[in-house]
């Protein structure tokens, strides 16, 4: 069980992490016209700032729907991370059963590795 454990805590980091860099992409999301995700008619024009350090005219809605699919792949990143983390502590309580019944059956041998996992 505490493989399992182990394993499932190692999943969950990547997959945070992926989701820590979904979020941060869509907060820095940028979508011109005539790209394919602009919706036409809703730009900044070139007199904005951001237009005119990018030298193009910025689509409010495009940008807008990008983030809003990079939050939604975050989230979900995110929920799998959580749900791993659950399962792992899960499993963890499941060994520490698991040893709690073998200790009540057979104690001088519990004793034993209990006081050998301590010293390693």
């Amino acid at each position: 069980m505490q493989t399992a454990q182990t394993v499932l805590i190692w999943l969950s980091v990547p997959i945070g992490l992926l989701s820590a860099f979904l979020w941060y992409w869509a907060s820095s999301a940028l979508v011109c016209d005539g790209d394919p995700k602009a919706v036409p008619g809703y730009s900044l024009g070139m007199n904005h700032p951001w237009s005119i350090k990018l030298g193009k005219p910025i689509n409010v809605m495009g940008t807008m729907a990008e983030g809003a699919r990079l939050n939604k792949l975050a989230a979900i990143a995110t929920a799998i991370a959580v749900l791993f983390q659950a399962l792992a502590t899960g499993a963890g309580a499941l060994a520490e059963r698991e040893q709690s019944k073998t200790c009540q059956t057979s104690a001088p041998s519990c004793e034993t590795s209990t006081s050998a996992g301590a010293k390693g």
